[in-house]
Parts: structure tokens; sequence; C-alpha cells
């Protein structure tokens, strides 16, 4: 442990809480989520509600994947990005 900064060794955690933020900034973990919630609300037999809502939000999740999936979905993402810097 010679030569190690107490700074050095607190940038780890840090960048790996960087990491894991990035990742679940991604459209399709959002998606996921809402599939796994719509899961969740529909595996209770008892509550109609509940049930029904679980269908709208595996509906919603299902119809914004597939949304983000096509190509001019993907082409405006891209565009937007794409469009800051002169090529």
């Amino acid at each position: 442990m010679a030569g190690r900064s107490p700074r050095g060794s607190r940038l780890a955690p840090m960048t790996c809480m960087i990491e894991l933020l990035k990742s679940l900034a991604t459209p399709v973990v959002w998606v996921l989520g809402l599939m796994v919630l719509s899961l969740v609300l529909t595996r209770r037999p008892e509550a109609k509600r509940r049930r029904k809502l679980g269908r709208y939000v595996l509906f919603l999740g299902i119809l914004i994947l597939a949304a983000l999936s096509t190509r001019p979905a993907s082409e405006l993402l891209l565009y937007s990005l794409e469009s800051r810097y002169e090529v």
C-alpha cells in the first residue's frame, strides 16, 4: 500500500459509480425497467386494476422499444449528436 495516496483510493469507487450511472442512462435499460415493472404489476391475480395497469405499462415499453429501434428514430438521435461537430 506504500505509494498510494488516500485520494487515489477514493477515485476507484467514484469511477465505478459514474460507469454504473452511464449504463443506467441508456434507453434500453429504461424500457426493460418498464417491462419488469409491468411483470410485477401483473403477477397479483386479486388486483384487477394493477393487472390492467401492468398490461398498459408492458404495451408502453414494447411501443417505446419498437419506436426507438426504427431507422428514422435512430437517425434522428444520431443527427442530434453528429450535428454538433463538423466533418
